[in-house]
C-alpha cells in the first residue's frame, strides 16, 4: 500500500462580520504523474477543479479546523509537490489569504534501485552565485533545476564523482526545486533559494 498525503488547515475569519468563505487551489510544483486534490465547504474537488463550487459561511471571529482537507498522491513513487490554497469572501476576491503546503508524497515501500540514491541538500541554500550538492555515484544522473512555475531552466549531467557545483548566478532570485533523475526517473527533489 502507498501512502497519500494530507493537510489539514484552521480557517478562520478575523473579520467583524460574516463572511461567506470560498477556497482556490494554485499548483505550484508538482511531478508529472502525482494527483492532487482538496475539500471545503462540504465538498471535495478532483485534480482538475482549482475553485471550490460550495462555499462555508463563518461568522465574525469563528474558526474552522474541520471543513479543509488537501490531498496528494504521488501513487507509490517518490515526489513532493507545492500546493498554494486561498480563501476569500465570495464578494471580495481582492480580500484573499493564502498558505502554500509542500506535500512529501512517499511510497511506504521503496524498490532496491531507488533505495541506492541518496542526496544532499543544496549548499549554501540560500545561495547567490553557486551552490553544491552531494550524491552518489552513478551512471545516467541528471540534476533538472525548475522553477517555482514548473518550467525546467537547467539540466545538469552529473559526473560519477558524488559531487557536483552548479552555476545559479544566471538565474533569477526566488525558489527552486533540484530533481535528481536516474535513466528518466525522478529519485529525490531539493529546495533551493536564491538570493
Amino acid at each position: 500500500p502507498c501512502l497519500q498525503t494530507s493537510a489539514y488547515l484552521e480557517v478562520k475569519n478575523i473579520s467583524n462580520k460574516e463572511q461567506e468563505i470560498l477556497c482556490v487551489k494554485n499548483v505550484i510544483f508538482q511531478p508529472a504523474g502525482a494527483t492532487n486534490h482538496f475539500c471545503w465547504g462540504g465538498s471535495c474537488y478532483g485534480p482538475s477543479q482549482d475553485t471550490s463550487g460550495s462555499s462555508l459561511i463563518l461568522q465574525a471571529g469563528e474558526g474552522n479546523t474541520t471543513s479543509f482537507t488537501g490531498y496528494f498522491d504521488a501513487f507509490c513513487d517518490l515526489g513532493s509537490a507545492v500546493v498554494e490554497y486561498c480563501f476569500y469572501p465570495i464578494n471580495d476576491i481582492t480580500d484573499m489569504s493564502c498558505v502554500m503546503i509542500t506535500y512529501h508524497g512517499e511510497a511506504t515501500e521503496i524498490s532496491e534501485s531507488k533505495n541506492q540514491f541518496t542526496v544532499s541538500d543544496f549548499y549554501p541554500n540560500p545561495a547567490k552565485e553557486h551552490a553544491t550538492i552531494m550524491y552518489n555515484s552513478g551512471e545516467n544522473l541528471h540534476l533538472n533545476i525548475i522553477d517555482i512555475l514548473g518550467n525546467k531552466v537547467k539540466s545538469i549531467s552529473l559526473s560519477n564523482t558524488g559531487k557536483q557545483e552548479i552555476y545559479v548566478g544566471d538565474l533569477s532570485n526566488g525558489i527552486y526545486f533540484g530533481n535528481l533523475v536516474h535513466n528518466d526517473r525522478e529519485i529525490a527533489i531539493k529546495k533551493l533559494i536564491l538570493k
